[in-house]
């Protein structure tokens, strides 16, 4: 189960991307999930996976496009497997330059000793994102993951992009895939 009291004694994990479940591009007004990271507990210690820190950033921006990320999203939920465990604002992002960054805090995340568990970033877009806008790449990653073990004790991991890459992802008009 994913709530109760964690059993072991020290525990670390480690950390991996997938694609599976995953979309590259949201609809106007749709929530995807773009991102997919695996969460292993070692075999010491359950562990309760505390806040996941996003990195979100248009890196290639055109002379009189928008990079205010509120421009283009309302918000950011975390799950695990197919349960919400964490959201945000995009008013609650931090920015400099072109890049967002955010601490998500996650509720009854709980990985236990020798398994694991899959998490998704989910986007969710504005319905009313400019035409001007939608053509834009963003790209969004995970840069740290705090965890408490069954010991009490709090680590952070810095997430290395060799074990979670940078996604790409953008946005498309609501009308799109209309059939």
């Amino acid at each position: 189960g994913t709530t109760g009291p964690l059993v072991g004694a020290e525990g670390d994990i480690s950390l991996d991307d997938f694609t599976s479940g995953t979309e590259t591009t949201i609809g106007e007004g749709k929530s995807e999930k773009v991102l997919g990271v695996k969460v292993s507990a070692d075999d010491g210690s359950d562990v309760a996976i505390n806040t996941m820190k996003i990195v979100i950033d248009q890196p290639n921006v055109g002379a009189g496009e928008s990079t205010r990320l509120e421009r283009y999203i309302e918000g950011v939920n975390i799950y695990m497997d197919s349960t919400k465990v964490g959201s945000v604002d995009v008013s609650d992002f931090s920015k400099s330059g072109t890049v967002y960054t955010k601490s998500v805090s996650l509720s009854n995340a709980v990985v236990r000793r020798d398994a694991n568990a899959k998490f998704y970033v989910e986007v969710e877009a504005k319905s009313d994102i400019s035409s001007e806008l939608l053509d834009n790449t963003w790209k969004l990653g995970l840069t740290s993951v705090r965890f408490t073990d069954a010991m009490g004790v709090v680590n952070t991991i810095t997430v290395d992009t060799s074990d979670v890459a940078l996604i790409t992802f953008e946005f498309e008009s609501a009308t799109e895939n209309d059939k």
